[in-house]
This record gives structure tokens, sequence and C-alpha cells, in this order.
């Protein structure tokens, strides 16, 4: 991100939700101290995050007259609060310093922008929720620059269906989705995030893997032709990453990949969302977690003792060794997000639950993710898993850390009796 004129302006930030963790830390790279944080939640005001009081948004205005402001949150909600504020006259445009343009259309995330180069040797433009032959995607077939350019411009054609005044009928899996809808979305288009899922090798063996052929520790020959130097200089060179992009980084273990020096190098350049097994220590990755590049670390952990651990890591793996390099990249100032996912017969004890919660607060992590088993149906039909499940988030939350579910795991009714559980 490049430096910022404030022009001595107080720097408000408004929302004071997981992403303000991201938004301050960025900032703060360029020297932009937040003077305070806002949110609508009258629960937060007058509670310090990441070192920052949040009070109302009238105080703020009324303490600092001259101001700035950053909003926090991702679009569209971004846009929505921008909308908001600017139709109330509480700030103009020249006061947001992350104001971009944006206009009232129907799209989703990820059609808007992401870019999925995933496992199944596919690049999608789409989060996968949605069962259909129809979905957005095109399988890689060796040629990375032609395929790049074609995804990109079946992104556009989708738009343009999806917002015309006589969509083409049955176009794509998106024109009856539930997740595109309208809303306030960034003009630009170009891709915000990177999904880079394709190939890579792990050296654990968990029971639930959706790539178990990354256990044997040998690349996939097809992923070599797009590995992920290669696709982002491919994605440069038509204009298609937009300059503030995240990667997100989960072609097996990074910690095992036998390019990861030019991995690395690719991710000084980027913010980054790492999914690793913190099963090896990585002096690479601790230099990219120490220049601040890395937003977070996912840990799929899902085992709150050695035992069962072992179990899950299908043999692999020292729990105790994860523990100590989890605490050695927190040292540097990692953001950990700990996942649990729920493997009937093997990880569904009380002690493990326990052990998981009581491991997150004494590694100072803040969230935990529950997921299912990818392979089991409707979770809530397994009463005891579902039972531990809640157990968990309460746990959780009598320790001062948020549980969050995993994305597309959950029925929307699973979704609501969970997000129910209180202390």
């Amino acid at each position: 991100m490049d430096a910022i004129d404030t022009r001595g302006k107080a720097v408000i930030f408004y929302g004071a939700g997981h992403e303000a963790q991201f938004e301050i830390s960025k900032y703060r790279k360029i020297g932009v101290e937040p003077v305070c944080l806002c949110d609508k939640d009258t629960e937060k005001w007058g509670r310090s995050f990441w070192g920052v009081e949040c009070i109302p948004l009238e105080a703020a205005v009324k303490k600092y007259p001259d101001f700035a402001m950053v909003i926090t949150p991702r679009f569209p909600l971004r846009f929505r609060i921008m909308e908001e504020l600017l139709n109330s006259k509480t700030v103009t445009k020249d006061q947001l310093l992350n104001y971009e343009p944006y206009i009232k259309m129907k799209s989703c995330l990820s059609l808007h922008s992401i870019l999925d180069a995933n496992a199944a040797k596919v690049f999608a433009i789409c989060c996968g929720q949605i069962e259909s032959s129809r979905r957005p995607q095109i399988p890689f077939d060796g040629n990375l620059v032609e395929n790049i350019q074609k995804i990109e411009q079946y992104r556009q054609e989708i738009l343009e269906n999806l917002n015309s005044p006589n969509p083409k009928d049955n176009f794509c899996a998106c024109d009856n989705c539930r997740w595109a809808t309208v809303d306030y979305w960034p003009v630009d288009t170009r891709i915000r995030t990177l999904k880079y899922d394709f190939g890579g090798r792990c050296q654990f063996n968990c029971t639930y893997c959706f790539s178990p052929a990354r256990h044997n520790m040998v690349e996939p020959e097809w992923s070599k032709q797009a590995r992920l130097p290669e696709l982002t200089a491919c994605l440069k060179q038509i204009d298609a990453l937009h300059p503030e992009a995240v990667i997100e980084y989960a072609a097996g273990e990074i910690c095992v990949a036998p390019n990861q020096e030019e991995i690395y190098g690719v991710l000084e350049h980027y913010d980054s969302v790492i999914i690793t097994n913190a099963g090896q220590y990585s002096p690479g990755l601790a230099e990219l977690i120490a220049m601040g590049r890395v937003r977070a670390m996912l840990v799929s952990l899902d085992a709150g003792t050695a035992e069962t651990f072992q179990i899950v890591k299908g043999g692999a793996g020292n729990f105790n060794q994860v523990k100590a390099n989890l605490a050695k990249y927190i040292a540097l100032g990692a953001l950990v997000d700990l996942k649990y996912i729920f493997v009937k017969g093997v990880n569904d004890k009380i002690e493990d639950v326990e052990g998981f919660v009581a491991l997150a607060k004494e590694l100072g992590v803040n969230r935990i993710s529950i997921s299912k088993d990818h392979r089991n149906g409707v979770v809530s039909e397994e009463a005891h898993i579902f039972s531990l499940m809640k157990y968990m988030i309460s746990c959780a939350h009598k320790n001062g850390i948020a549980a969050i579910l995993a994305s597309g795991f959950f029925t929307d009714d699973e979704i609501k009796l969970l997000n129910s559980v209180s202390l």
C-alpha cells in the first residue's frame, strides 16, 4: 500500500469487526495511526480493540472535527456504509481515505473479485456452494494465458447478463444463486483475492483431506505449469490483478513446497492468508510475518490432545512441535485462526474440545473456526457432534475467544442454532 498524506487530520476508523484488525495493521505500516474506532454496536463503546478505543460516531466527529476516515468492513458492506455516511453528509468523499467508485448492481463477492485456482484443476469465480454443472469455472488445460483470459472474459459476461434489462435465460448457475444480490459493488472488477490451491504436497495425512494424493509428497506434473509465480505474472500481464490483492495460499503445505523460496518471493509483494499445518517452522514464512505481509494463518489443529492429534493427522506430525511453531509465529505478530474439523469417532470427545479451547487461550488466539467433516451430511442429525460444537462455542465465548462457522459447511438452520449459543 502506498503512503497516504492525511494532511494532519485525525483518522477515524469506522467498524470494529474482524476486518478492522487487518485495516489498522495495513495503515499502521504506512504511518497512519487511528485516533479511535467507531461502530454502531453499543456493546463495543468504551472498549479497546487492537489498542484503539471504540466510541460513538457522533462523539468522534465532535472530538475530532478535522478528520479523515477509513471504512473497515469489506464490500459490499463497506460501500453501504459509505453511501449512508455520504447521504447523511457526515463525511465527504475527500475525507474517506479508502473511497473508490462503486455502483448498485447485482453481483456476489466471488464473482466480483475472487479467482480460485483450486485443486480440482479448474479456475473458478464461484464460492462452490452451488451444485451445478453450470458453475462459473473453466478447466485448466495447460494453456495458462488463454485460460486466464477466458475466465476473466466469462466473469464480465456473467456480470453483464445479471444486470441486463433482458438477461438470457439459463446463462449459468449465477442466475438464481442466493449469493448474487443487488448491492453496492466496486466499479473495478479486478481480482482482489487470489485463492491458490493448485497441486502442492503435504507431509500430513489428515483423515478428512480433500486431496489425499498430496500425502505422497509428490507435486502433480500439471500444477507445475501454473505455479504461483507464473500465475501472478500472467494476471499482472493482462492487468487482472488488483494492486491491493490478497493471496490465499492453500496448495498443500507451504513449508514443504519444492519452490517455497519462489513462493515467498511473490508473497513479499502482496498481503497473504496462509493455510498451514504448522508442522514445520519456516524462516521464510517467519520473515513474511515480520514484514507484516501475512494477514492471517489458518491452522486446522482438529484436536485438543496429542493422542487425538496423531489419529486425525494419520500418524504424522507432532502436537507439541506444532504448538511451539505457532507460538514463535504469534510472537512475530501473526494472527492465527485455529480450526477444528469434527470427525465422527475420531475427535468428538469433550477432552479434545476443552483442550483445543485451552490451547487457543494459551497461545493468545482470539478466533477459532468450527467445521464439519465434508464427507458427512447434515451435521445437526449427528446429535453428539452438534452438541459438542455448541459446547465448543460456549467454551470459547467464556474465554473471550470468537467462534465462527466455516463457510459452506452448514445449513441455514444449523447456523442459526449454533450462532444462538450464549454463555
